[in-house]
């Protein structure tokens, strides 16, 4: 039952190191880490982009929650919960307590206007188990510093049953919920038909009062959860099956307090059940914004000092060009090649932009670094940006125009409206007057750190492995490049961890990374690997690799990607033959070797920040599938996301969690620590590592190279 959770806690660490700010609105979570007052829902959300992290203690459950908030109107979270008063198995060879993990969700159907109150619905424990499965219909509205909640819970919300349940008398089968059927239930597979079910509902609701500049509030709430029927039994009991009747209720009535720390912390305590003190601590702050933070533009040096310009070299000359080079590396913009044409009145410039995400950075860089350079006759700038050796996107402005833009008198959006976009130049570098500005090999190295983690399993709630990553890449030509990056084990107590199950029929092909973990030596190879991208006609792009791919697997891997420029679509096929390697994570390889492949779809609306991928093909363990890929990108960067994949695996092969699914999160350096324009942390966790509906990794794919090179492109960070 191990839970694979890349880099969980390099997450965690991330936001406990955000600076600290301000914060936007007062904390809104309740002790399960959806918006609440205490344990009743509200209509209320955070704003979009907010990340939070907490726990809350409240015997016999301790929970540790991340939640995310990708739009204004969307909450989605996913918690353990710690059943202190229950052991995790019958079989569990040590001491720990069971844990429960849930995937929570929240809807607002509306907001708030002057009469109307904000209207959401949420659902709590979806495809899990069943322990904390309830879902709830409130309504929530403003009277002055007042907040009043009211609304109808259902399932382990409405176990109070104050009412017959109105969803119940329109669609009869709904009253066949059987609330305590958790035995039964492996979890992974959505209880559609369970929801909003059981014959009784409960009245939920209460009021938060927060006074006038002060960082506190207080709630009263009405609990719709009957805890005398919880499936909590004590330890003296063997195994997991629920038992009626073991948590006390004195009254329905909780009271609690909230308070806002400095920056995005909080903290808040509460009195629930009429006997039982909880404490709640967390942090939330709103990471992914819908505008860029500003990138730090060099001085432009046509509107310099006079006496520096006459010392300034034109771009009629060799010595001229490479003082012009010179000075865009300064600026972190690293120039391919350059041709001028006179006749024509154009200077186009191949560059790579690593100041930041923004094409049109880059354009205002090079007109700040050029315009006091060029003859009077060139009236044409035109900059394209060069990702992986290739040509992804020309864009072109005249002289004027980046000339009012170095003077401030153009806004950002009066820019956009002044620029031309296009595919790539009419000529190619190698016709151009300077085809080999950059000189190759090139290379570059580092140290990443990384953790390699398993969470919730029964060998241990958090076993893991800190690792320190060195890495070298080589650029051989623009098109061919090298990459190599090892393990460096630093601390862990993988020692813990035991073989794993195997997944019914299926061959293992995640579920063993137990034994990757515990068999590789202080120090393994993570990838080893050799990329050649290549163009194949205009909007046409591929790339062959080669080598060690991953920490499991090695072989061949191609891909093909069609991306019309104009267009917010795209096409790609994959296709890879892999072995699987030695446990030692040197050069050996195991005797299990697959061919694999995909065609994805992909959909990108920039303007509403959504990114949708639909992949279908053959996967690691030899199933047929699709895997579904929903995310929300902010301008900043900031991309939280979700995906799920079904195969013809069945649910008794897959094994617990029924189909693969997980979360990720990417959160540039630059958000993080001011100052840092390049880099992300990235973090992803899948609800469990199984067998089926497993994709190879295998190497930088094509559409996050080329695929934010859209029509809307300019409307990006």
């Amino acid at each position: 039952m191990s839970r694979y959770g890349h880099t969980w806690w390099l997450l965690a660490l991330a936001l406990l190191a955000h600076p600290l700010q301000a914060q936007e609105s007062r904390p809104l979570y309740g002790i399960s880490g959806a918006p609440a007052l205490i344990t009743v829902p509200t209509a209320l959300m955070p704003q979009p982009g907010t990340i939070g992290f907490g726990f809350s203690s409240a015997s016999p459950y301790n929970t540790l929650y991340l939640v995310a908030q990708p739009a204004d109107w969307l909450h989605v979270g996913m918690r353990y919960v710690a059943i202190t008063s229950r052991h995790y198995n019958d079989i569990s060879t040590n001491s720990q307590s069971y844990k429960d993990k849930s995937f929570d969700l929240a809807v607002r159907a509306w907001d708030e206007s002057r009469w109307r109150p904000a209207v959401a619905v949420s659902i709590s424990d979806l495809g899990g188990t069943g322990l904390f499965a309830g879902e709830s219909i409130v309504a929530t509205k403003h009277f002055g510093r007042w907040v009043a909640t009211l609304g109808l819970g259902f399932g382990r919300l409405g176990t109070r049953g104050d009412l017959s349940n109105p969803v119940a008398s329109l669609i009869p089968r709904a009253r066949n919920r059987e609330l305590l059927a958790y035995a039964d239930r492996q979890g992974g597979i959505p209880a559609i038909g369970d929801w909003f079910g059981g014959r009784r509902a409960s009245i939920i609701g209460g009021i938060e009062w927060a006074p006038a500049y002060k960082p506190w509030s207080i709630q009263l709430e009405l609990d719709g959860n009957d805890y005398s029927i919880e499936p909590v039994p004590d330890e003296s009991l063997p195994g997991p099956g629920p038992v009626k009747g073991r948590l006390d209720v004195a009254s329905r009535l909780n009271i609690g307090m909230r308070y806002q720390l400095p920056g995005s912390w909080f903290a808040g305590v509460a009195y629930v059940r009429g006997n039982t003190l909880v404490g709640h601590v967390g942090i939330a702050p709103r990471l992914g914004r819908d505008h860029a933070p500003p990138t730090p533009l060099p001085a432009a040096r046509h509107l310099q000092y006079p006496p520096s310009l006459a010392e300034m070299p034109l771009l009629d000359s060799e010595q001229g060009v490479n003082d012009w080079t010179a000075d865009l590396v300064r600026s972190k913009i690293y120039p391919h090649a350059a041709a001028i044409d006179p006749d024509q009145g154009t200077l186009t410039l191949w560059q790579t932009n690593r100041l930041s995400e923004s094409s049109l950075d880059a354009l205002r860089v090079v007109g700040r670094k050029t315009l006091a350079r060029l003859p009077d006759e060139i009236q044409q700038i035109e900059v394209v940006d060069v990702v992986g050796g290739l040509d992804a996107l020309q864009l072109s402005a005249d002289r004027a125009t980046l000339d009012a833009e170095a003077r401030g008198q153009l806004s950002t959006d009066q820019l956009r409206q002044r620029v031309t976009m296009s595919a790539r130049p009419e000529i190619t570098r190698a016709q151009a007057q300077y085809p080999q500005l950059l000189v190759y090999p090139s290379w570059r190295y580092g140290i990443e750190p990384a953790f390699r983690t398993n969470i919730g399993g029964a060998d241990g709630f958090l076993i893991g492995q800190v690792v320190a990553k060195p890495f070298a890449s080589l650029q051989l030509t623009p098109r061919l490049g090298m990459i190599a990056a090892a393990g460096v084990n630093l601390l862990n107590n993988l020692d813990r961890l035991n073989d794993p199950a195997p997944s019914g029929n299926l061959p293992a092909v995640r579920s063993d990374l137990n034994r990757f973990q515990t068999s590789s030596s202080a120090a393994y190879l993570d990838r080893w690997m050799a990329n050649y991208m290549l163009p194949l006609a205009e909007d046409w792009f591929a790339r062959i690799s080669g080598g060690y791919l991953e920490e499991m697997y090695g072989g061949i891997a191609s891909e093909i990607l069609y991306r019309p420029v104009a267009s917010a679509w795209a096409l790609g096929l994959d296709l890879n033959y892999v072995k699987k390697r030695s446990y030692a994570q040197w050069l050996g390889f195991q005797d299990y070797q697959v061919a694999t492949g995909h065609l994805t779809g992909y959909y990108r609306a920039p303007r509403q920040g959504v990114v949708v991928k639909l992949s279908a093909g053959r996967y690691l363990a030899r199933d047929w599938g699709a895997t579904l890929d929903v995310a929300r990108e902010f301008r900043n960067g900031v991309v939280i996301g979700a995906f799920a994949t079904q195969t013809n695996v069945s649910s008794a092969d897959f094994g617990e969690g029924s189909f693969d699914k997980g979360v990720y999160l990417r959160i540039p350096l630059g958000v993080l620590v001011p100052g840092r324009s390049r880099g992300d942390v990235n973090f992803s966790y899948r609800f469990l590592s199984r067998d089926g509906g497993q994709k190879v990794r295998n190497g930088r794919q094509l559409y996050s190279v080329f695929g934010r090179y859209t029509a809307e492109q300019l409307d990006a960070p």
